[in-house]
């Protein structure tokens, strides 16, 4: 993977590497207990429900340097969401994760992936890693996360 990176699945020998990463990303903010959640789902590798990627630097010192968590949504055959994407202030290990994480879930037979995001100026790098990989918006639910701060809706139709 260029820019020094490489996407591999989460292993249980990332977790205080890839917390480290949640901490930092969402210290301070609403969204911290929930990140943590997904995360440590992901390391329980429940088959198919939160799957996780990680970046990882080529210098073995930097270690981990981003998470992605996905994973099938039930009772929707074909349809796939991204749960959680950190760091969200670096567009190349956002790209390189999303990259990775679409051609993964399109091999399986994905029909779409939806992301979910705050409406919120913390997220807005994520947000445009998702429409420069072809993600659309699709909608907004106001106030869902807290007044003021809602959710924003993004699918990537595969072509069949």
């Amino acid at each position: 993977m260029s820019g020094g990176l490489t996407v591999r699945a989460l292993r249980p020998a990332d977790a205080s590497a890839a917390g480290a990463v949640v901490e930092r990303t969402f210290q301070s903010t609403p969204y911290l207990a929930r990140s943590r959640e997904l995360l440590h789902d992901a390391l329980a590798m429940v088959p198919h429900e939160h799957l996780g990627l990680v970046a990882v630097t080529n210098d073995a010192a930097a270690g981990v340097a981003g998470l992605l968590v996905q994973g099938e949504i039930g009772g929707a055959p074909g349809a796939w969401r991204i749960s959680l994407l950190a760091p969200l202030n670096r567009a190349t290990v956002l790209t390189a994760l999303i990259s990775v994480a679409m051609g993964a879930v399109e091999s399986a037979g994905a029909r779409l992936v939806v992301a979910e995001l705050a409406d919120d100026p913390l997220v807005l790098h994520a947000i445009d890693a998702l429409l420069r990989a072809g993600f659309v918006a699709e909608g907004l639910i106001p106030d869902l996360y807290r007044d003021g701060t809602g959710q924003r809706l993004f699918i990537h139709r595969f072509a069949r």
